[in-house]
């Protein structure tokens, strides 16, 4: 089984899972794993607004480079509860 650590972060608010990326990789049409983290419109140091900084990182042993770990930030571009952010 291949575990991965997603994490994701804006305005202060976290959100984290591990998956099974092998398990998702057989499911998926191509070689990309969706993982959805809703977060609350309105964290608690005030709702997200557009230019937000939204943090994302992925973590595993089988993950390049050798450190295991890849994160990846932008700003937001809307202040809805989807943001596409892409770790590889």
């Amino acid at each position: 089984m291949s575990e991965i650590k997603v994490v994701t972060m804006i305005k202060g608010e976290f959100e984290s899972r591990t998956i099974d990326a092998h398990k998702l990789l057989k499911q998926s049409d191509h070689n990309t794993i969706v993982v959805p983290l809703v977060y609350d419109k309105s964290p608690e140091i005030g709702p997200i607004q557009k230019g937000d900084l939204f943090f994302a990182c992925v973590s595993a042993d089988e993950l390049n480079p050798p450190e295991g770990t890849e994160c990846e930030h932008r700003h937001t571009s809307h202040t809805g509860h989807i943001h596409n952010l892409v770790a590889r």
